[in-house]
């Protein structure tokens, strides 16, 4: 027997479902990369990985870009199904189910990036050079996976039904989680990193320590 009150879900396609997802999951990945690989640097891929030539920066900046690569070609898979299913954005909602399927994946990319990389393998720590790095691991996958995923499965839920505008409850807690996931990057450089990519840079260019000899006024002092 069917209740006649029950309302029937939106049609929403494959696509647009798999879009949102996609979009989401590369964006958490491309996040990771940009604010705790380059800009905090707390970490890179393969921090934890010993023997060569692992420990070396610029393998490890390979390693990093390898990465960002692969998460470009998942982002560049979202618009193709967006494309695809353009007959969804005529609908009421097709914004709201899209944000909050973009929302639903960065929490997941989170959540496993979270549980797989920095638990189970153990490859990297969010802050590698943290007293407690499993205290930072925990905080990530909370308020960068578990918060993203669970407003992100309620907004679309609110999109699948039809009629009736999303809460302003939702609203408010997806902006905050907007300012949360902004406010992350938003954090000094680490001296100690910079000065080792000064350093590896100038060694590479031969102006390192161990070749100040050759400098123009030693040279001119050895002659004398």
């Amino acid at each position: 027997m069917q209740l006649a009150n029950t309302p029937s879900l939106l049609p929403w396609s494959a696509s647009l479902k798999w879009a949102g997802l996609l979009l989401g999951m590369s964006m958490g990945g491309v996040f990771d990369g940009i604010v705790l690989h380059q800009i905090l640097q707390w970490h890179h891929l393969l921090n934890a990985v010993e023997g060569q030539p692992w420990p070396d920066l610029r393998m490890q900046l390979v390693v990093d870009g390898a990465f960002h690569a692969l998460m470009y070609a998942v982002l560049a898979a979202g618009p193709v199904l967006v494309c695809k299913a353009r007959q969804d954005l005529a609908l009421g909602k097709a914004d709201r189910y899209l944000f909050a399927s973009m929302l639903v994946g960065f929490g997941l990319w989170n959540a496993l990036d979270g549980i797989i990389f920095h638990w189970v393998m153990a490859l990297p720590h969010i802050k590698m050079d943290a007293v407690r790095p499993f205290l930072w691991d925990l905080a990530w996958f909370v308020a960068l996976g578990v918060l993203p995923l669970a407003i992100g499965y309620r907004l679309r839920r609110a999109a699948e039904c039809p009629g009736g505008p999303v809460s302003r409850h939702s609203k408010a807690v997806a902006a905050s989680l907007a300012l949360l996931i902004g406010g992350a990057g938003w954090q000094p450089l680490r001296p100690s990193a910079l000065a080792m990519m000064r350093d590896g840079l100038s060694a590479r260019r031969g102006i390192g320590p161990g070749l100040q000899g050759n400098r123009p006024d030693q040279r001119q002092g050895s002659v004398r």
